[in-house]
């Protein structure tokens, strides 16, 4: 499913997809950020950010770059 939400509360309104994913069936979790710091639309606060980062490395999550995941499923040239 795709939601979106911002420009306010974006770090609350992430760590409630993060805990929802925790108790769902599914395999992959994307959020697309957009912005720290005041930059972009619906920006978050670095610390928010790390805390963020935190909380998914603590319920074992993978985190990776979305370039590398793509550069893994590209053939070779």
């Amino acid at each position: 499913d795709c939601i979106t939400f911002g420009p306010d509360n974006v770090a609350a309104q992430a760590a409630t997809r993060i805990e929802d994913f925790r108790n769902a069936d599914g395999d992959w979790l994307v959020l697309v950020l957009h912005g720290v710091d005041g930059e972009g639309w619906g920006s978050l606060a670095l610390a928010e950010l790390v805390s963020l980062v935190d909380r998914c490395q603590e319920l074992g999550f993978g985190i990776r770059p979305l370039a590398e995941i793509l550069a893994r499923d590209l053939p070779a040239q």
